[in-house]
C-alpha cells in the first residue's frame, strides 16, 4: 500500500512538472478541444507509395499533390521524381487545377516545385533544351495566342534546371515588349523561373514600368509569389526601400513597396516612412543598402 502511494505521488509530481514546463496541457471535459498545435506528423512512406502506384496517373498526380499540400514528408519529392513519367496521361481537370493553384502558393518551396513538375507533365512538355527551343519558336511565331502559355512554360522548365541561361535571356527580352499584357506575362514567367538573378529585373519593373498592373505583379513576385527562397527575397529589401524613398514614386508604388517589405521581413508595425524602415531593417539584421 505504501509503495502504491509513493508511485502515485511520484506520478503526480511528474505531471505537475510537465504541466509547469508546458509539455502537457490537461483539459477538463467541459472545455473545447485544442485549437493550436500539430495533430499528426504524416510521412509519405512505403505504404503511401504502394497506394498511389496502384492508381492511374491522373489519380496518382492528384493524390500525391494533395498529400504534399497537407505536409506529408516525401510526397513532394515523389512528385518531383516521377511527374515526367505521367506525361500524356494527366488532364487539366478542375480538381487537379485547384490543387496546382494551392500548391503553387504553398509556403514550402518543395511543394511549389512539385506543382511545377506536375504542371509540366500535364502540359505534356519535356524537360529538355529542345523543348525550350520549340517554346521560344512558338512564342515568337504567334505571340498573340501563345505568349502567356509559352513564357510560363519556359519559366517552369527553367526553374527545374533546364537551359536556365537560354530561358532567362528569353524572359528578359520579353520584359521589353511594347505590349503591357505581354510584359505582365513575362513577369509571371520570371517569377516562376526564380533564383536570385530575377531580383534586379523585377525591381526595375516594379519601379519603372508604365503599367500599374505590370508593376503590381512584380511587387507580388518579390513579396510572396514566385519560387524564391525567403533569403533570396530578403536581398530585394534594399531595392524596395529605395523605391519607397524615391521622390518620383507614386503613392501607389510606395504603398506596394512598403507592403512587400512587410511580407518579406515580417515587420508589420513600422510606419510608412523610409527612415523608419531603414532603422527597423537594420535592427532586425537585414540589409538596407544595395550591394555594389
Amino acid at each position: 500500500m505504501a509503495m502504491r502511494r509513493i508511485v502515485a505521488l511520484a506520478l503526480l509530481a511528474a505531471t505537475t512538472v510537465a504541466i509547469a514546463a508546458g509539455t502537457t496541457a490537461w483539459r477538463r471535459v467541459d472545455q473545447p478541444l485544442a485549437q493550436r498545435g500539430t495533430s499528426t506528423e504524416p510521412d509519405f512512406d512505403a505504404f503511401h507509395v504502394a497506394m498511389v502506384e496502384g492508381m492511374r496517373p491522373q489519380a496518382r498526380a492528384e493524390a500525391v499533390l494533395q498529400m504534399a499540400i497537407n505536409g506529408y514528408s516525401g510526397a513532394s519529392d515523389y512528385a518531383i521524381a516521377n511527374a515526367q513519367s505521367w506525361r500524356g496521361e494527366v488532364e487539366p481537370t478542375a480538381t487537379l487545377e485547384a490543387m496546382l493553384e494551392t500548391a503553387l502558393a504553398s509556403p514550402r518551396i518543395e511543394v511549389r516545385m512539385a506543382a511545377l513538375e506536375v504542371t509540366i507533365a500535364r502540359s505534356d512538355l519535356a524537360k529538355t533544351a529542345q523543348q525550350v527551343d520549340a517554346l521560344v519558336a512558338q512564342r515568337r511565331a504567334d505571340p498573340g495566342d501563345y505568349n502567356a502559355w509559352a513564357l510560363w512554360s519556359l519559366g517552369a522548365i527553367g526553374a527545374r534546371g533546364v537551359a536556365r541561361e537560354r530561358v532567362l535571356d528569353e524572359l528578359l527580352l520579353a520584359l521589353r515588349d511594347s505590349d503591357a499584357g505581354r510584359r505582365k506575362d513575362a513577369v509571371e514567367a520570371l517569377a516562376v523561373f526564380g533564383g536570385e538573378e530575377i531580383i534586379a529585373p523585377l525591381l526595375t519593373i516594379a519601379a519603372r514600368d508604365p503599367d500599374s498592373l505590370v508593376q503590381e505583379r512584380a511587387f507580388c513576385a518579390l513579396a510572396q509569389s514566385a519560387t524564391l527562397h525567403i533569403a533570396e527575397r530578403e536581398t530585394a529589401l534594399p531595392g524596395l526601400l529605395a523605391i519607397a524613398g524615391a521622390r518620383d514614386a507614386s503613392v501607389q508604388t510606395r504603398s506596394w513597396s512598403y507592403q512587400a517589405m512587410r511580407e518579406i521581413s515580417g515587420l508589420t508595425n513600422v510606419p510608412e516612412d523610409p527612415g523608419a524602415w531603414q532603422r527597423a531593417l537594420a535592427a532586425a539584421g537585414l540589409r538596407t543598402t544595395i550591394a555594389r
